[in-house]
């Protein structure tokens, strides 16, 4: 298994990734990428689709024959019902989560491919600036507030916890390292 980071591999330039693929022949991906954070979604759009539907597309096309596993999250959900299984019918209420629902649905047309659909994932990164938690101890080191919701109830996982969720082929993969920015 070979976890490739945003250093490593631009999914965007799919003059690369197709190659990659080509060349390495892959017999499943693990697809963590995102632009996961609502507010750089709903201020660029247009890169939000790219990277999260675009992208999607193209790594689901190229593993059309082999496992897909896609991440996604828990906020494809307005929320109005709470409890939702795996056939509750979504409906995303930003940028962000419409962009992850469209993936979804290109993902799942493949009966080869999986979605998991989670919560927040926190863990220590690489960089030390990618989990939500992460975020959330720098702002108390520099005494700053952070403006969080009030009108929603998350269940936070570690990355750990959901890479061992997932199987026991994927727990080897570098979640944390792969988790979206």
């Amino acid at each position: 298994m070979r976890p490739l980071d945003r250093r490593a591999l631009d999914l965007t330039d799919s003059g690369a990734v197709r190659p990659l693929f080509q060349r390495e022949t892959p017999a499943a991906i693990i697809h963590c990428a995102a632009i996961s954070k609502s507010p750089a979604c709903q201020q660029n759009p247009l890169l939000a689709h790219q990277v999260n539907v675009e992208v999607t597309a193209r790594l689901a096309d190229l593993a059309a024959e082999i496992p897909f596993v896609f991440f996604s999250t828990d906020l494809v959900f307005d929320g109005r019902a709470g409890h939702y299984d795996e056939s509750a019918s979504v409906g995303p209420l930003s940028i962000y989560a419409e962009t992850k629902a469209a993936a979804e649905r290109i993902v799942l047309s493949n009966s080869r491919h999986t979605v998991i659909r989670t919560s927040l994932n926190g863990g220590i990164s690489p960089t030390g600036d990618r989990g939500f938690n992460e975020e959330m101890r720098r702002a108390w080191q520099a005494g700053r507030t952070l403006q969080l919701f009030t009108d929603e109830f998350r269940s936070p996982i570690a990355a750990w916890v959901t890479a061992r969720a997932s199987g026991p082929c994927y727990a080897a993969t570098n979640l944390v390292d792969l988790l979206p920015v």
